[in-house]
């Protein structure tokens, strides 16, 4: 019978045929006669005792004959009297050297032993006694032959010559060994003196010899003499093994000193027009010679201080303490050594928390209104995570202000990691604390620098954790649903509506059976600290994810490390400095040249949009503006304004209102705290009447002839002006007629010149004849809809995967609310394609 496991292997003596490397069959030992011959054959006599208990060693088909097979092409049977006989020569030749080893070393080891050659050991070298019972009167029993000496004995042997045992330390065959090894030894110094040396790797210069071709030089203190001997044997001029020539290789550490990218640099070599005749050592350059160049010139980033890295932070880090008070180490620990000032850390934790000057102005500056936390992994390769506080400035853009690296991630690093700033910049009040899903960071905060107003949970890491959560929902569909409802329920700004709907929800999931679990995590987890998530907490506070410590890592990570993989600590380092170097010159560049920020181009974004908002979609009621919705003409946004005023830079130059001047319910501008399009339009038309009324209350009476003045001779002289130039107009057309019908009478046209003057003839007459104004070609053809042919592209044959979760739309986030708020037993939305399912 046949095996095909993957970790079967044969048992025969030296086959190394496997099934996981070839399919091939495997059969099993018999249980017949056959088996000694299956043994003896295989050579497996020292499994005699285990085949005959079990049937766990199997031998491959390569051993057996065609003729042994029920099925010649498979080969996975056997006829019943299958005996292996074929083996390669492989076998065969270690088998022979095996046979030679062992009729060498057939003594058994322990007569090498000078202890255990007694009498005892010589009486049981005694060959078998069996056969020899006709002769049992004259053999001597055990006790007699322990008498005798041991050379009678063996002579019981068939052969006569001296073992191996007694002639293996013979001072003959002693002195013999030791000159072999004295042979041996000149021939090695020999080899040496001819040239040889040991085999190099590939990647070696070296060829293997030593070259009789070299220079003495002999200094005297008169002169200088020099030996020179030319000969070079055992090598040929292999370009390969040439080095690169000094005029190539200086080039390379001016590009490296520039900061001229490794890859751009192999680049610019391998782009040269190059022909296989004429390769030089240049074009062989690869990035171990560019990296051997930086080694030999020193050219590093500036906080390597040494090849090992912890030794080179150690070395960055007591230099920059060495600057006093402009120094940007807060705290710093290193690994192997203990602090007793801070007795909670232990011998092998890790911490260095970093701050800049610069940096922690921005947090006094800042640190008042919001301030964000978060940790990231896998930018070195030693574990240990960087953890960033980020404030955001008059701008709406994110700084970082301080790092933290270390291998712990709990409330005791945290409050470490504070306690150093708060030294620095003393208590930060902040109004507003945003972290991911982890208590630690907040309650580190709390303990260090008191509560913060607000404690937000990024809404990222919040749908994150729901939409992870909500596969405890064996239905698809559900999931789906649940997971809808979730989001309408995150985005209810009301706080009566927020409570009623809920008290559904909470009641749907868990009435529900195939809910009831995660209705159970959504409780306990969620429901009790609705504060922290919900949208109808964190009005108006223009900030709803930790966005700006998302692109601050992906800053670092693809701009600053290159998308690379960094295992050195001093090179993350020196990416951080660089970052807060060229954040700091971003706020310099952006206050006097008025660089335009994301804010910004978002409110002069909104205000074009305005324009689409007609005033019959606007009503004034008590002061208060309703507008229409452009998409859904049952919703309406109310836009109120405030009393209060400022100077932000974060406004409309053209409406003249900041962020702070009107408030809309619209998404826009309760979440992301935006100038929406509705504000820009009820400030446009605020805008007017006041200018209105402004204009009337400053004007005085004119007096007669002012009124006369303003009335007549005014628009009088406009309409000259305006007379004078229609009638330069029309004398213009006339001369440049007259010049074509002198010139046509000159010029000698084609058939097809003649065709298009008359074609532009005729569309100039169309248009004299429609007296219809002059339009500039030009910008016909920017307004003509054309048909232009698309572009090319490839297609992807990838597959796009189903979205479990999909998104929820505006029509059918109100339909879910108003569904919760009138505890309807059963939602029915189908309205859009998008969505068309039923809930529980």
């Amino acid at each position: 019978m046949d095996s095909k496991k993957t970790g079967m292997r044969c048992s025969a003596q030296f086959c190394k045929n496997k099934a996981s490397t070839r399919n091939i069959s495997f059969f099993q030992y018999p249980k017949d006669d056959r088996l000694a011959l299956w043994i003896q054959n295989c050579g497996t006599e020292n499994l005699t005792e285990e085949l005959y208990k079990k049937n766990s060693y199997k031998v491959c088909g390569d051993h057996f004959v065609d003729s042994m097979f029920l099925n010649s092409t498979t080969k996975n049977r056997l006829v019943f009297n299958a005996i292996p006989s074929i083996f390669n020569d492989e076998i065969m030749f270690e088998r022979t050297k095996l046979a030679k080893v062992q009729s060498k070393t057939d003594v058994d080891p322990k007569y090498f032993d000078n202890s255990s050659r007694d009498q005892s050991s010589c009486s049981n070298s005694i060959p078998s006694t069996e056969g020899l019972g006709s002769h049992s009167s004259g053999s001597m029993n055990t006790s007699d032959a322990s008498n005798e000496s041991c050379s009678s004995i063996t002579t019981t042997n068939s052969s006569n010559q001296t073992p191996g045992y007694l002639s293996a330390n013979t001072p003959k065959k002693q002195k013999l060994a030791m000159e072999i090894k004295s042979g041996k030894q000149e021939i090695k110094n020999l080899k040496k003196t001819i040239g040889h040396k040991c085999t190099k790797s590939s990647r070696s210069v070296k060829t293997g010899h030593v070259f009789p071709s070299n220079i003495k030089v002999h200094i005297d203190s008169k002169q200088i003499n020099v030996q020179y001997y030319s000969t070079h044997l055992w090598h040929t001029k292999d370009i390969g093994k040439l080095r690169l020539f000094n005029e190539d290789r200086s080039k390379i550490p001016g590009k490296l000193s520039l900061n001229v990218p490794v890859n751009r640099i192999l680049q610019d070599v391998r782009s040269s027009n190059v022909e296989m005749d004429s390769i030089k050592r240049i074009h062989l350059l690869e990035k171990k010679d560019i990296y051997n160049i930086k080694r030999d010139f020193n050219i590093s980033y500036s906080t390597k201080k040494h090849q090992n890295d912890e030794i080179s932070v150690d070395l960055w880090v007591k230099e920059m303490m060495k600057k006093g008070d402009e120094s940007p180490i807060l705290y710093y620990k290193q690994q192997g050594v203990n602090d007793n000032c801070a007795p909670y850390f232990t011998i092998n934790d890790f911490c260095l928390v970093i701050m800049t000057q610069f940096q922690s102005e921005l947090l006094l500056k800042f640190g008042k209104d919001k301030v964000c936390l978060d940790g990231m992994h896998g930018l070195n390769g030693y574990n240990f995570r960087l953890y960033t506080v980020v404030v955001v400035d008059e701008y709406g853009n994110g700084y970082p202000v301080s790092f933290c690296f270390s291998n712990r991630s709990d409330t005791t690093i945290y409050s470490h990691f504070f306690r150093c700033i708060k030294n620095i910049t003393g208590n930060i009040n902040a109004n507003i604390f945003m972290s991911d899903d982890e208590p630690a960071f907040y309650n580190a905060w709390n303990c260090v620098m008191g509560p913060a107003s607000k404690q937000l949970l990024c809404t990222w890491h919040v749908l994150r954790n729901w939409a992870k959560n909500v596969r405890k929902i064996h239905s698809n569909e559900k999931q789906n649903i649940v997971f809808k409802t979730l989001k309408a329920l995150l985005y209810e700004t009301d706080e009566n509506n927020f409570v009623i709907e809920l008290q559904k929800v909470l009641d749907d999931l868990l009435n529900d059976e195939d809910t009831a679990d995660f209705g159970k995590y959504f409780k306990t987890t969620y429901s009790q600290r609705v504060e922290k998530w919900a949208y109808l907490n964190r009005k108006h506070v223009c900030i709803n994810t930790n966005m700006y410590l998302e692109a601050l890592h992906k800053s670092i990570k693809y701009c600053y490390l290159e998308g690379e993989n960094c295992k050195r600590l001093d090179l993350l380092i020196n990416a951080l400095m660089s970052l807060v170097r060229d954040k700091s010159f971003e706020r310099i560049i952006k206050i006097p040249k008025q660089k335009m920020s994301y804010k910004l181009t978002q409110i002069i974004a909104a205000h074009n949009k305005s324009t689409k908002i007609t005033p019959d979609m606007i009503v004034e009621v008590n002061g208060n503006w309703f507008v229409n919705s452009e998409t859904d003409i049952h919703t309406q946004y109310r836009v109120e304004k405030t009393t209060v005023s400022c100077d932000c830079l974060l406004r409309c130059n053209v409406c003249k209102i900041c962020v702070h001047t009107y408030k809309c319910t619209c998404m826009n501008n309760v979440i992301y705290f935006n100038i929406c399009k509705h504000i820009h339009a009820c400030a446009k038309r605020q805008t007017v009447t006041d200018s209105e009324t402004v204009q009337n209350e400053n004007q005085s009476l004119p007096l007669l002839y002012d009124i006369a003045v303003d009335n007549g001779l005014l628009q009088k002289q406009g309409k000259l002006k305006q007379n004078e130039n229609i009638m330069k107009n029309n004398d213009e057309i006339k001369n440049k007629l007259e010049m074509i019908l002198g010139m046509h009478s000159r010029a000698n046209m084609n058939e097809e010149d003649q065709m298009y003057i008359i074609k532009q003839c005729d569309n100039i007459l169309t248009m004299l004849g429609r007296k219809k104004d002059f339009k500039k070609t030009s910008n016909l053809k920017l307004t003509r809809k054309r048909k232009i042919e698309p572009q090319a592209r490839f297609i992807s044959k990838k597959k796009v995967p189903n979205q479990h979760l999909s998104t929820l739309s505006s029509i059918e986030g109100t339909q879910i609310r108003e569904s919760s708020k009138n505890s309807i037993e059963f939602l029915t939305i189908s309205t859009t394609p998008a969505f068309d399912h039923s809930y529980l």
